[in-house]
């Protein structure tokens, strides 16, 4: 049975289609999987053209070109239906559920509403996202994934996934605090990879990983509530991945990520449950593609 601890002369061995450990009967076995459902499942990966990851009763893309397909619905019933071990890079900004309607100046006698949206208060949870995703993962596939403050300790505590650090993304023109507490000027990432591989590195010894950039502003900024910097998801696309490599975003949004990864050559899959942030992502996705650099 996979998973199961190994009798005598047998050695534990990873899935080449689900990553997840088995027992092989003897230790000179070249078994590379733990059922015939992963084989079969790795063997239409194989034989498909890169980026077409779905297995079955995927709904039709809102959006779709070479480079990118836009899904629009829910990613927890969505990411069950993508083949495992098919994905290069997962690169989310996941609701942090911090809106408050509550918030009164020092004085107490105005009401301010801390506001984000729909988009902020999804109904998920930490361990059956990264579930979802470890299971897409290829060897040596990375997660990084915007997080809370609250957040953090628990992303690094996953056990199936290795955590190869965190960064910060440091706000150049960080919103003024009314309350009595200093400016929020920074947000988390954290970096996890999928083990049995090298993960994917294009930086070097001197690549730090605090990253300064200015939040979205002016003719740049869409109607969603959360948009990321361009320059900052062109950065971490980038680093973590290859030309030709498959990027997701289970929480698309204004499409930033998957207009990063098809400006710079990666195929990119993205899932996004309002309509409205759908058709945003859409028209941006649209735009012409800008020159990249291949060996990128």
């Amino acid at each position: 049975m996979p998973g199961s601890w190994p009798g005598r002369g047998a050695a534990v061995r990873q899935c080449a289609g689900c990553n997840r450990p088995f027992a092989s009967r003897s230790r000179g076995s070249h078994r590379r999987y733990c059922s015939d459902k992963c084989k079969q499942a790795a063997y239409r990966v194989r034989n498909n053209v890169r980026g077409d990851t779905a297995v079955t009763n995927l709904p039709p893309p809102y959006d779709q070109d070479e480079w990118v397909t836009l899904y629009c619905g829910d990613n927890t019933a969505l990411l069950p239906l993508l083949a495992p071990s098919s994905v290069d890079l997962v690169l989310p900004d996941p609701p942090y559920n911090v809106a408050n309607a509550d918030i009164r100046l020092p004085s107490g006698k105005v009401r301010m509403v801390r506001d984000f949206g729909e988009s902020d208060k999804q109904d998920w949870t930490l361990v059956a996202f990264f579930d979802a995703v470890a299971r897409l993962l290829r060897p040596g596939g990375s997660v990084i994934a915007f997080c809370s403050d609250y957040l953090v300790s628990l992303c690094m505590k996953y056990p199936p996934l290795r955590v190869r650090g965190s960064m910060l993304w440091v706000k150049t023109n960080p919103a003024i605090q009314f309350r009595p507490r200093s400016m929020k000027c920074h947000e988390h990432i954290v970096w996890l990879t999928q083990p049995a591989a090298p993960a994917v590195w294009n930086g070097d010894g001197t690549t730090r990983n605090v990253f300064e950039h200015l939040i979205v502003q002016g003719h740049a900024l869409t109607e969603h509530p959360t948009q990321k910097p361009l320059c900052l998801m062109k950065v971490l696309v980038r680093l973590h991945s290859n030309a030709g490599d498959l990027v997701l975003d289970p929480f698309a949004g204004s499409g930033t990520t998957l207009r990063a990864a098809k400006d710079l050559g990666r195929k990119a899959i993205g899932i996004e449950m309002d309509e409205r942030s759908c058709a945003i992502a859409a028209q941006r996705l649209d735009q012409g593609v800008f020159a990249f650099d291949a060996a990128a």
